[in-house]
């Protein structure tokens, strides 16, 4: 299964609901890697920093969510995002 935006009319994508909660550029980025189930070494790869950097941008992300882990923090987003097979 692969996740792709939701962009159906009238309502928002993750990037625009992330981007609401007042979400850094950075931290969306890795909001959105983290709802695809990239490890905090694997997100740090893709964007090019450190995995500490990730786990700080992630503590960022769990303040404006209201969440206290990545568990919850995906279930936060998964109303705002689309599945697709493929």
């Amino acid at each position: 299964m692969v996740i792709v935006e939701n962009i159906m009319e009238g309502e928002m994508s993750l990037v625009q609901v992330l981007e609401n909660k007042g979400l850094t550029t950075r931290q969306v980025e890795v909001a959105n890697l983290m709802s695809q189930g990239l490890s905090s070494f694997e997100m740090g790869k893709k964007l090019f920093i450190s995995e500490k950097a990730v786990k700080f941008h992630l503590t960022g992300i769990y303040r404006k969510l209201e969440v206290r882990s990545r568990a919850q923090a995906i279930v936060w987003c998964l109303p705002h995002m689309k599945f697709a097979e493929g």
